[in-house]
């Protein structure tokens, strides 16, 4: 089964047209999508409701999509919070277990790099 090289939605989900994001990458548990600006990748209630890219993958998981189904998703979800107003390449996970370990490794980053500073600053 082929990995589909882009995700379509319809008209008036996102806009008045239909909406193509070319997948850039994946891989086993994730892959990466070309968002474009003021399109929220997640829900959060900074947007009051709006519709998302997260939930709009969510549907069309639900209803089945082929081109989602050949991507293995099982429950999509993300590792940082949405920001409309930035392009850029978020990196939806195939599960929340992908997010946790991408949320638990930059948080161990983040500890070690403390730990290397305040070395640094006693000598």
């Amino acid at each position: 089964m082929t990995k589909p090289l882009s995700i379509g939605f319809p008209s008036g989900l996102f806009g008045e047209e239909a909406l193509r994001l070319d997948i850039l990458q994946q891989g086993d548990g994730w892959f990466a999508i070309s968002k474009p600006v003021q399109i929220p990748f997640d829900d959060h209630p900074w947007q009051n409701g709006e519709t998302h890219l997260i939930g709009a993958i969510r549907s069309q998981l639900e209803m089945g999509k082929p081109e989602i189904v050949r991507l293995g998703i099982q429950e999509p979800a993300s590792a940082f919070g949405p920001e409309p107003e930035v392009s850029g390449v978020p990196l939806p996970f195939i599960s929340y277990g992908g997010t946790a370990m991408v949320t638990l490794g930059l948080g161990l980053g983040i500890l070690m790099s403390i730990a290397k500073a305040k070395r640094l600053v006693q000598t």
